[in-house]
């Protein structure tokens, strides 16, 4: 990561400004801002897409999706939303508020072995970002690099590509001045003792609506990087508090910029929404298309 000046969060992650029960989505799994002060959001092994008002508290709504697989990642633009399955299938619901709601199948083609750690929507790009927890390289896991990968959004024959690569091993030393670079695995020394990266593994993805950074989030080490979304650079890595963020899977922000992040019931804990509001400037810094956000 590059010196310079300090990275602001503009969160205090130590202090939720406000949680929600949610006990009977014990395993969120996705969750994506909907408008209307509504989330959709997705549970690892049930085939369903959950509409959940947040100023009531209740699911108004839920849409049926197959089944089979593991559900990975959550996401939506306009009318539709997404679920990204482990094994790299999408699968979605189209004009969910109308009468007769679609089910839409779409492939990445994905390496069934990538492990989809979470998705979500660009709209700046019209495309979607996948995270996994690999990169195959010539048959093999090279699992120093975390993937995230870009599918045009409507181009259904298009197949997955790579947008940006986390290389853990700048995880592991704080002092690398090596920059992630985005479209490029570059090569750089690294002390044999940092070699092996470290165990950082996605599990949900956002982009801010403001900064455009890209927020990446780890469930298995605590951790949330935050890369610039235009040279793929880390520019800031956070420990989270695990007595806080319990097994965290699903992460989203609403058009103002505040973060939402759902925990899992584990080991006596209750599932929440936790909410943390955002507190820094409202210009972005990019040409960000929040309007398209409002309007969902």
């Amino acid at each position: 990561m590059d010196e310079g000046p300090q990275y602001v969060l503009h969160y205090n992650l130590d202090a939720p400004d406000f949680s929600l029960y949610t006990r009977k989505l014990t395993e969120i799994s996705g969750m994506s801002w909907y408008g209307n002060n509504s989330i959709i959001v997705t549970q690892q092994l049930i085939g369903l897409i959950y509409v959940l008002d947040l100023e009531k508290g209740k699911i108004i709504a839920q849409h049926k999706i197959p089944s089979k697989g593991i559900n990975q990642g959550l996401t939506a633009y306009g009318d539709q939303s997404f679920v990204i399955k482990s094994n790299g299938i999408i699968y979605g619901k189209k004009y969910m508020d109308s009468d007769d709601p679609k089910t839409i199948k779409r492939y990445t083609y994905l390496h069934p072995q990538s492990k989809v750690g979470g998705m979500t929507f660009d709209y700046q790009n019209f495309r979607l970002l996948i995270a996994t927890n690999t990169r195959m390289k010539d048959g093999l896991d090279d699992k120093k690099n975390k993937v995230i990968y870009e599918l045009h959004a409507e181009r259904r024959r298009d197949s997955a590509q790579v947008a940006y690569i986390i290389d853990t091993r700048q995880l592991a030393d704080p002092n690398s001045s090596k920059k992630a670079t985005n479209m490029a695995f570059g090569s750089f020394n690294v002390p044999k003792n940092k070699q092996k990266g470290t165990d950082f593994s996605p599990s949900s993805i956002a982009i801010h609506p403001y900064s455009r950074d890209i927020y990446v989030m780890s469930a298995k080490t605590n951790e949330l990087v935050v890369l610039d979304d235009e040279s793929g650079e880390i520019v800031h890595v956070e420990k989270l508090n695990p007595e806080i963020f319990i097994s965290s899977k699903g992460m989203t922000f609403d058009p103002n910029g505040n973060l939402y992040i759902a925990t899992l019931h584990h080991n006596g804990f209750v599932p929440k929404i936790l909410t943390f509001r955002y507190r820094g400037p409202k210009e972005a810094s990019h040409d960000s298309d929040t309007g398209s956000v409002n309007d969902l």
